[in-house]
């Protein structure tokens, strides 16, 4: 894409949450993805479900404890995929 990001190189033993680093890392290509892509909509999606503290896996787990079955769980992300 002919732009760099760089950030601080994790040590072993170094243990942050991930959702810190996505955190930084978006912050920093914000303003690439704004300015270079026009992509500024996706970063602040992918910011909202990190502060959110929601994840795909958890989604699907709830889905399937309140009843949900697998074929209904594959059926709903094949609509959300496509857009439905």
């Amino acid at each position: 894409m002919g732009w760099q990001v760089s950030l601080p190189i994790r040590t072993l033993g170094d243990r942050r949450p991930l959702a810190e680093d996505t955190l930084r890392l978006l912050e920093k290509i914000a303003p690439f993805c704004q300015i270079k892509i026009g992509a500024s909509s996706a970063i602040e999606a992918l910011h909202r479900q990190v502060v959110s503290s929601l994840n795909e896996a958890q989604l699907m787990r709830d889905f399937v404890a309140d009843g949900g079955s697998l074929i209904g769980l594959v059926k709903k992300h094949c609509e959300i995929w496509a857009g439905d």
